[in-house]
This record gives structure tokens, sequence and C-alpha cells, in this order.
């Protein structure tokens, strides 16, 4: 009962566990330390904070202060403000030492190695992207066998269709007519250079050629791909101590490089990328 009064001074539960004190300690004394709050409330609420913190995490018996006299009691706060400052510096120095071995560990050995080549990777990847919206396109000759109309709805809210090509390739496109369905069913696909990405399907009619769009592909989110591959060059130039390079690096490290991954292993991009997109 006597321990709930500490917990309670720190707005917690006394199921609160030590990792949670600590935390909800930071918060208060930085709200409440005399450098920031002058006001005498302020500072003795931190005072009643910093000894709280104490007694919970290091089990201190809390004094008896009821028989002191006037005297004591002002010596008393004074020792006690000497106190919660001295701790309050210590907590900002081990969380500062604790800060850097975490950069520290980050930046250097294996893991700035693997960062780097997720760096390296990204921004070549996103210079091919920006060169296949502005490099001449490869066109390939197929024959649509199947289809099945308007079953999807695209980014514009246009109905979308689904068509398979002899070829064994599955394209979604959006206007489909009767020149792919009765007309004709040869076509152009339109490839980009390096990576290959369908662009549209090209009705190869006589008299008249129709062009359809093709949707779902990475070659519609080519400008989104391009700032995410991004990302890694513009945190490793970035690197500093800060909670932005913190998110930006894990964010790179297991999110942007999976992505990576998926773009490189689908489509035989990888493959179409080593043969400079002429395979």
């Amino acid at each position: 009962m006597l321990r709930s009064k500490y917990y309670n001074i720190l707005g917690l539960s006394t199921t609160a566990s030590h990792q949670e004190v600590k935390k909800q300690y930071r918060k208060l004394v930085m709200q409440y330390h005399p450098d920031v709050n002058a006001s005498a409330d302020a500072q003795e609420r931190f005072i009643q904070i910093s000894e709280a913190y104490d007694i919970i995490i290091n089990n201190k018996i809390p004094k008896d202060k009821k028989s002191l006299t006037p005297e004591e009691k002002k010596k008393d706060r004074e020792e006690r403000m000497k106190t919660a400052r001295k701790r309050f510096k210590e907590q900002e120095l081990r969380e500062k030492r604790e800060n850097e071995y975490y950069f520290q560990s980050l930046t250097s050995g294996t893991k700035w190695k693997v960062f780097r080549t997720i760096t390296l990777v990204g921004a070549m990847l996103s210079l091919f992207l920006f060169l296949d919206l502005i490099l001449p396109r490869h066109y390939e000759k197929d024959e649509v066998v199947a289809y099945r109309v308007n079953i999807a709805n695209g980014p514009s809210g246009q109905n979308l269709s689904l068509v398979k090509t002899r070829k064994e390739k599955l394209y979604w496109i959006s206007g489909l007519d009767y020149h792919l369905t009765s007309k004709t069913r040869l076509v152009n696909i339109e490839r980009t250079w390096f990576f290959h990405s369908p662009v549209r399907l090209i009705a190869r009619a006589k008299i008249e050629r129709k062009n359809y769009g093709v949707h779902f592909t990475f070659f519609n989110a080519s400008w989104l791909l391009i700032v995410l591959f991004l990302i890694p060059a513009a945190t490793f130039f970035y690197k500093r101590m800060t909670l932005n390079f913190t998110f930006l690096y894990h964010l790179s490290y297991f999110g942007i490089s999976l992505l990576i991954i998926v773009f490189l292993l689908t489509g035989y991009r990888w493959a179409h990328l080593l043969t400079f997109g002429f395979l």
C-alpha cells in the first residue's frame, strides 16, 4: 500500500513494469525540471518524481520526515533537489551513452556494409527506372486467346478487363472492345527498355490500330518506386544521431530492401538489368 503512493506520483498502476516506470519518469522530469518549469509546485513535483523513481527502481526505503524541524525540512528539501538534479543528469548521460552505442551499432560493421549495398542498389534501380521512362521501347508480337470483360476497377474508377495471350501472359487493360474480341486478336506488347515492363497493348489491325493501357504493373508506379528506392541514399547521406535517421534506417534496411528483392525477382528483371535490357 505504501509503495502504491509512489506509483500514483508517476501516474502508473502498481503492475507497471520497470521499463514503463523509466519511460514515465523521463517524460515527467522533462515536464517539471526546474530549468523548464520554474514554479514552486513544479520543483516540488520534480523532487517527488525523482524520489518515486528511486524508491520503485532501486527499492529505496522512504525517509520519515514527520519529526523534522522547519529548518531541517528546508535543508532536507535542498538536499532532495540536489539529489533529484543529480539523478536527472545521470539519467541523461546514461541515455546519451546508450544512444551513441546504438547509433554506432547501426553505422559500423556488417550492418553498415549491408546498408551501403542497399543504398547502391536502390540508387541504381532509381536511375534505370527513370531511363525506362524516356528510352525507346521494345515491341513483342503476341495474340489474345482469352479475355474477361469489366471484372475490376482501375485507380481512376475505370472498368478493367483481363486478357490472356498465347505466350501465357495476363494483362489488365482498360477500354476492351471489338478490336481485341472479334476484329483482330493480334497485338504488339509495348515494353520498357531495361525492365521490359508492359506499357500498353497495340491491336495489329490492317487499317486501324488501337492502344490499350496496361494497369497494375510496376511501370504505373515508376515515380513512386524511384522515390522509395532513393530513401536509403538519402538516409546514408543524412546519417545523424536522430530519431528520423533511425526510422529511415530501419525502413530502408527491412522495408525498401524487401521491395528491391521482390522487384528484381519478379518478371526476370534481374536478368534484364544484367543484359542492359537487350534480353
